[in-house]
């Protein structure tokens, strides 16, 4: 029994007394021990099978495996449930692409013949039949299947049969185009497709001479095959088995076919005239394998095959790097659930997340590390995520995950900590460590998406609001988002017709020393004019950076600096001061960056008036080639800035080991200064540690004449700021410096 006990209030909340409900469970009981009972039959009696039974729900993952996919598969039985990629792993990988179609085909009833790879190396043949079972008012649709092992039938089978068999699978192909040649040369069979290339029927064919049908241009018109027939001659000789119509047949040497057996380029004649570029493979059969046939001429058309393996991937329900749904089988399962959202009323939501410096892996370390953590990724996710949530790879380094049945489930928060915890942990690869993190754009179905594509975009949205705000966090949707993604859609835009109109100046913004007030140097800015509008650094660049476009800006960067170097009439307003440029760490990291720099003579003066700017972060976090190229320049005789110090990751050995001329604190350690006593602690810490390096240490953003009192009594060496100094065109510069009349020194002096 059960009972229910609940106080008995009046309606000024004075308690009178308690109700009680006593319910008979005993129905409720028995349904339940009768349930465990049938499953308990269903499972021993799938375990008795000898072929592997599987269930797919409605999403298609896979919800149950008999036993004995152990014995026949050689996999432990909840790996496939835990990863139902190493499924598809295991199939032979010439039959992969047609099993993957298999699987996800829509028809009803179907069956396929195919090989499997088991761990231990082990070739099988696999029957495999599936049923569809559709939706109806009692549950939802599902997949049944099942995989027999008939190898041992496939082996008995006669040579013939074999044979047999494989042209009547070559008759069936609708990848490649098949004929089959009689000892005349002249064709047997053809397939559909063969006819469809030539633009027959494929009745119309037989008869015909083969040699008709390709053009005498064709390379693979050749005698070289005479060594081929007779190398085949003499096997058939060897075979002592074969009854009186073979011997006869070997005793005659076999006519030459025309054209080169093996593989070949060729140009095929359509029916219309026209020329076929494709690839032949011409085999010839020993003469007691198959009556009459004595050649097989497969026909490769190689746009064909590309089409229908674009195809094949588009339809693949699993992503093969990772396991994981692909962007289409996602959204298909996203589709599913607003479906379920309608009849049940429950809502769900779609977790977008995108990696956090996995390009900066690629290209540190390499594609086939980057790889390694997609993959490890993906393990993760599936870990993290519920048995009823789906994970998909939507492309790249984006992956989402699908969340359902939320009330009966924690908090979102607690699901999007949970995933960025793990994807914070380190990744270890061969000798290093990766550390990598992640941004996530949540959306709710139905407030942020009535169908998938909205929904989706919702998600994807904010997840670039996650990842502008700091990356490794969590951003919810909201309707505001839509329009600042607009703007940013807007500007992306606008900012690649700029950088082909080449729509960008240089400006220069003095680093002054603090005792003196002498012009140490110029730091360059780039600055994008659009039409009458000058655009803020802030509203470009990160989007640059995202975009891969930061390259280009980069580029342009430093070939404006270099016509401002030279000058006009041989003079420059630069002349003698000491110039800094900012690098990206994707500039570091790229080759063509590497190399232009080094084959770049600096005008008046070279590398060593050149100082190279690089955020702490940026370097530390990307690959060796970074500090190779900053390597590099040091040995030209550039100098070395660190910037935005304080607000990153820093490696201090790393640091130490670098050895940088100039440490500049970032402003927002001077504007936390501004506010209490504990910002000033924080910013004089900092400058003793950038002084403990031995480098000059410069204040960025003194706006104020308390800003630049503070800057002395903290004894730093130079600042920067809109106090003394704007950032200024160059004919502008030209001017301020001649009113300053102003001495200067080399930077680091």
């Amino acid at each position: 029994f059960l009972v229910q006990i609940q106080p008995y209030l009046t309606s000024a909340g004075d308690s009178r007394g308690a109700i009680v409900v006593v319910t008979d469970t005993s129905d409720l009981a028995q349904a339940r021990r009768q349930g465990r009972q049938a499953l308990r039959i269903f499972t021993r009696s799938t375990e008795a099978l000898r072929e592997v039974l599987w269930h797919r729900d409605e999403s298609g993952a896979l919800t149950f495996i008999s036993s004995s996919v152990e014995d026949i598969f050689g996999l432990r039985r909840e790996l496939p449930v835990r990863d139902p990629a190493l499924l598809l792993a295991s199939v032979h990988p010439e039959d992969r692409p047609l099993v993957a179609i298999f699987w996800a085909a829509k028809a009803p009833t179907r069956r396929m013949q195919y090989r499997i790879v088991r761990p231990d190396g082990e070739l099988r043949w696999i029957e495999e039949s599936i049923s569809a079972i559709s939706a109806d008012a009692e549950g939802p649709g599902f997949e049944v299947g099942t995989a027999v092992d008939i190898t041992a039938a496939v082996s008995e089978g006669s040579l013939a049969r074999r044979r047999e068999h494989r042209l009547r699978l070559l008759e069936d192909n609708t990848v490649t185009g098949h004929l089959t040649i009689d000892e005349l040369g002249r064709v047997i069979s053809a397939n559909a497709t063969m006819a469809e290339i030539l633009g027959y029927d494929a009745s119309a064919l037989i008869g015909r001479q083969v040699l008709s049908l390709i053009s005498p241009d064709s390379d693979s018109d050749s005698d070289s095959d005479s060594d081929s027939d007779s190398d085949s001659d003499s096997d058939s000789d060897s075979d002592s088995d074969s009854d009186s119509d073979s011997d006869s047949e070997r005793s005659t040497p076999r006519p030459k076919l025309g054209i080169r057996t093996g593989v070949s380029p060729a140009l095929l004649l359509a029916k219309d005239g026209q020329a076929h570029h494709v690839t032949l493979d011409v085999q010839t059969l020993p003469p007691s394998e198959i009556d009459k046939i004595h050649h097989v001429i497969t026909v490769y058309q190689l746009d064909r095959l590309r089409a229908l393996s674009s195809e094949a991937a588009a339809n693949d329900p699993f992503d093969r790097e990772t396991g994981l749904m692909t962007r289409v089988r996602f959204r298909s399962r996203v589709k599913d659930e607003f479906s379920r959202l309608a009849r049940t009323g429950k809502p769900f939501a779609v977790l977008w997340l995108d990696l956090d410096g996995f390009k900066q892996v690629n290209d540190g370390y390499g594609h086939a590390v980057g790889d390694l953590v997609l993959a490890e990724t993906a393990r993760r996710l599936l870990s993290t995520a519920r048995r009823q949530d789906s994970v998909g790879r939507l492309g790249g380094d984006e992956f989402a995950i699908l969340v359902t049945d939320m009330d009966q489930f924690e908090s979102l928060d607690t699901v999007t900590e949970r995933v960025l915890a793990a994807i914070r942990e380190p990744i270890s690869v061969a000798d290093a460590l990766i550390y990598i993190s992640g941004s996530i754009g949540v959306a709710l179905a139905p407030a942020d998406g009535e169908d998938p594509n909205a929904l989706l975009h919702s998600a994807d949205t904010a997840m670039y609001v996650a990842k502008a705000g700091g990356r490794d966090r969590r951003t919810y949707f909201q309707p505001t988002m839509n329009e600042a993604a607009e703007q940013r859609a807007a500007t992306r835009h606008r900012l690649t017709s700029a950088i082909r109109t080449q729509e960008f100046t240089i400006a220069y913004q003095p680093i002054l020393e603090i005792q003196t007030g002498q012009v140490r140097a110029l730091e360059c800015l780039l600055r994008w004019q659009d039409g009458t509008t000058s655009v803020p650094a802030g509203e470009f660049i990160n989007i640059a950076v995202e975009t891969g476009q930061i390259r280009a800006l980069g580029r342009i960067g430093l070939e404006l600096i270099n016509v401002d170097l030279r000058g006009a009439d041989g003079r420059s307003p630069l002349d003698n001061i000491p110039i800094a440029v900012n690098l990206s760490a994707d500039e570091l990291n790229e080759r063509d960056t590497f190399e232009w720099l080094a084959a770049w003579n600096p005008p008046r003066g070279g590398y060593p008036r050149i100082t190279i700017e690089v955020t702490e972060t940026a370097l530390f976090r990307h690959g060796s080639r970074a500090l190779e190229t900053i390597s590099l320049l040091r040995r030209l005789g550039a100098s070395l800035s660190i910037d935005d110090f304080g607000t990153g990751y820093s490696n201090l050995a790393l640091l130490g080991e670098l050895n940088p001329d100039v440490i500049k604190i970032d402003r927002s350690l001077l504007l936390s200064a501004d506010r209490d006593a504990r910002g000033r602690d924080l910013l004089d810490a900092s400058v003793r540690m950038a002084r403990a390096f031995g480098a000059k240490v410069v204040l960025e953003g003194v706006e104020t004449v308390a800003h630049e009192d503070l800057a002395r009594s903290l004894d730093v060496d130079w600042t920067q700021g809109f106090l003394r100094g704007r950032p200024m065109a160059l004919g502008e510069l030209d001017i301020w410096l001649t009113e300053r009349a102003d001495p200067t020194g080399p930077l680091g002096s």
